[in-house]
């Protein structure tokens, strides 16, 4: 499995070239973009290693509510994945948390390709398929 790594104070990217999947973990609570002033360069990067079509899994469930200018950055970021080929995206969280980024999503574009799961072997068949 070749992997490549980003972790930071607020979240971790893997990118497995292999799958052309992202693993995405967000967590903690997130004051303001100041705190993730790296996180739409880290992305960028991130999917950089993979190909058209890639897939994501995200990881939501030590997320906490996120601030106004936080969701808008994470809303650009997801247009910009739309943009770069993400083909499906599967979010692991709580259903107050599948609220908030469908939310996001909708505004983004994402929504279309966004499934929410409790279980993370669920989400990634779903990936799989």
């Amino acid at each position: 499995m070749e992997l490549f790594k980003i972790e930071a104070d607020h979240y971790i990217l893997e990118a497995d070239k292999e799958k052309n999947q992202v693993y995405f973990k967000l967590f903690g609570d997130i004051p303001s973009v100041n705190e993730i002033s790296k996180f739409e360069s880290d992305w960028m990067s991130t999917i950089d290693n993979l190909q058209k079509g890639f897939t994501i899994l995200a990881d939501l469930r030590q997320m906490k509510p996120l601030p106004p200018d936080v969701a808008q950055l994470n809303q650009e970021i997801q247009g910009k994945l739309m943009q770069k080929g993400c083909k499906k995206v599967a979010q692991v969280a709580t259903i107050d948390v599948v609220v908030e980024v469908n939310k996001m999503a909708d505004k983004s574009g994402l929504k279309e390709i966004l499934r929410g799961f409790s279980l993370t072997s669920t989400a990634e068949r779903w990936l799989a398929k």
